[in-house]
């Protein structure tokens, strides 16, 4: 896990998050964070201390640290498919009748 990400929730937030916190950081509402902690699906595991529910920092920076990996992993799919489309369609725009890029017949 970055601790980048670790430094900047400690600084901001402290130690452990409380749902508002959390929920302010994910750019959620904490009642839809609630409700995916009762239906099973929230990724950040959470605690009761009390009354209060929580989250460790650790775990919050591992989940955002998730999140960017996924994200790099699909912003690198979407380039390799655009170049694999690139080049068909300069294959395909090259073996057409008389079409160029430079001019002529729009590709």
């Amino acid at each position: 896990m970055s601790l980048f990400a670790q430094a900047y929730i400690i600084e901001r937030y402290g130690l452990r998050l409380n749902m508002g916190q959390l929920a302010d950081l994910l750019g959620v509402k904490r009642g839809t964070i609630l409700n995916r902690i009762s239906a099973g699906t929230f990724p950040i595991p959470t605690y009761l201390d009390g009354a209060m529910r929580y989250a460790d920092h650790r775990d919050v920076a591992e989940h955002l640290d998730r999140c960017r990996a996924e994200a790099s992993t699909a912003a690198a799919a979407v380039a390799a498919a655009e170049t694999d489309y690139e080049a068909a369609m300069g294959r395909k725009a090259s073996g057409t009748l008389g079409a160029s890029r430079d001019g002529g017949l729009p590709v």
